[in-house]
């Protein structure tokens, strides 16, 4: 990011109580009005967000610092064009993705194929052993089909804002899901089939499933299954 604005402490977390979109909306409108505060508040708020979004596209360290510089230079200069017809965090992972999305092609045009080794799970203690095997299953997806699952599972957002953060349509966006969703579930229970074997799902497979129901009863992302397996 521009040295000007300068680079607050990453290991650092804003001590104040829950930020609303209209805290957001506040502070983007001091950005737009070049208040370099405000930009320092908003990498701090965002940060951590945005870097593990980047590394669910590419495991690559360094471009994963660079995109999220990336990302931060382009709110700075372009703060006041927001138009508040979505939540501020969809307008700045809509960014994020872009520049994201940029590298991918950047590196597949050199021959490279930007894998992630490991995402950091989010989950709770009752499932730490099976966050290896999903961290693991989640890798080999392409990286859009990480950026989904990021999305949806860590940033639960719904899939019509994850058509405005990837802008496209939202029956792509749900058939793309729906496809990450299947290798997924094909990765995660591959470990029970493999001895020929009908036992149940692994419990990498039920985080899944449980993450799945619960992102449907929240109204994040209903799949529609029925429909998209006749596509």
């Amino acid at each position: 990011m521009d040295s000007a604005l300068g680079r607050p402490r990453e290991a650092a977390t804003p001590n104040v109580g829950p930020v609303t979109d209209g805290d957001e909306r506040d502070l983007l409108a001091r950005i737009a009005a070049r208040d370099r505060e405000a930009m320092r508040d908003f990498h701090l708020l965002y940060y951590r967000r945005l870097a593990r979004f980047v590394a669910s596209v590419t495991a690559r360290r360094e471009l994963v610092e660079d995109i999220v510089d990336e990302a931060f230079v382009t709110v700075w200069q372009r703060a006041g064009e927001f138009r508040g017809d979505s939540r501020v965090s969809t307008w700045v992972m809509g960014i994020a993705w872009r520049h994201g999305l940029a590298s991918i092609q950047r590196e597949r045009g050199l021959g490279n194929h930007p894998m992630l080794s490991r995402i950091p799970p989010a989950v709770d203690s009752e499932y730490l052993e099976s966050s290896d095997l999903l961290a693991r299953a989640i890798s080999v997806l392409s990286p859009e089909h990480r950026a989904l699952i990021e999305l949806v599972y860590v940033g639960a957002y719904s899939c019509d804002e994850i058509a405005v953060i990837m802008n496209c349509p939202v029956d792509i966006v749900k058939r793309r899901l729906f496809d990450a969703r299947c290798r997924l579930r094909a990765k995660l229970e591959a470990p029970a089939s493999a001895d020929g074997s009908a036992g149940p799902a692994t419990p990498g497979a039920d985080l899944l499933n449980r993450s799945a129901h619960g992102a449907d009863r929240s109204g994040h992302c209903a799949y529609a299954h029925t429909e998209l397996s006749h596509q």
